[in-house]
C-alpha cells in the first residue's frame, strides 16, 4: 500500500509542472524551501491518517496478512518526504536542470543501495523495511544539497 500511495503523490506533480516552467530558477529560489515544508507538512497529514485507518483497512481488505501492518505503517512514513522530493524532481525538470537529474538519480540515489545491502543483510525485514525509509530521507537530503548547488549555479 505505501508504494501506491507514494504513485498518486508522483502523479500530482505533473499538475504543477506547467507552473514551475513559467518561472525562472530565481524566481523559485525565494520559495523552494517554503514548498518543501508545506509538502512535508501534507505528507504528514497522509502519514498519521494511514497510520489512524490502516489497522482496519488490513482487516477488511488484507485479513491474511496482519503481520505485516507494523512494516507498512513504519514504511508509510517516506510517504512525509514523498510530496517535497516530487517537488524538486518537477523543479529540475521545468527549469530543464539536466545536470542536477542525472546527479540526482545516480548520487543522491547511492546511499539507499548502501543501506539496503547492509540493513538487509544485517536486519532481515526490519532492516529492509529501515533501509527503504532511511534512503528515501538520504536521498531527499542529497537532492536538496544538489538543488543548492545547481540553483546558485544557474542563478
Amino acid at each position: 500500500m505505501p508504494e501506491r500511495v507514494k504513485g498518486l503523490a508522483k502523479s500530482g506533480s505533473s499538475i504543477i509542472l506547467p507552473k514551475l516552467s513559467e518561472r525562472s530558477t530565481a524566481e523559485i529560489r525565494p520559495i523552494f524551501y517554503q514548498r518543501l515544508i508545506v509538502g512535508a507538512l501534507l505528507g504528514t497529514i497522509c502519514f498519521i491518517g494511514y497510520w489512524l485507518i490502516s489497522p482496519i483497512l488490513f482487516r477488511l481488505l488484507l485479513p491474511s496478512y496482519l503481520d505485516s501492518l507494523n512494516y507498512s505503517r513504519v514504511l508509510m512514513s517516506s510517504l512525509i518526504l514523498a510530496v517535497p522530493f516530487n517537488y524538486i524532481g518537477s523543479v529540475f525538470r521545468s527549469q530543464k536542470m539536466l545536470r542536477a537529474i542525472s546527479l540526482s538519480s545516480f548520487i543522491a540515489r547511492s546511499p539507499s543501495v548502501i543501506l539496503y545491502f547492509t540493513l538487509g543483510l544485517t536486519g532481515g525485514i526490519w532492516g529492509m523495511v529501515w533501509a527503504n525509509v532511511a534512503g528515501t530521507a538520504a536521498t531527499f537530503l542529497g537532492t536538496v544539497i544538489i538543488w543548492e548547488i545547481e540553483s546558485r549555479r544557474l542563478s
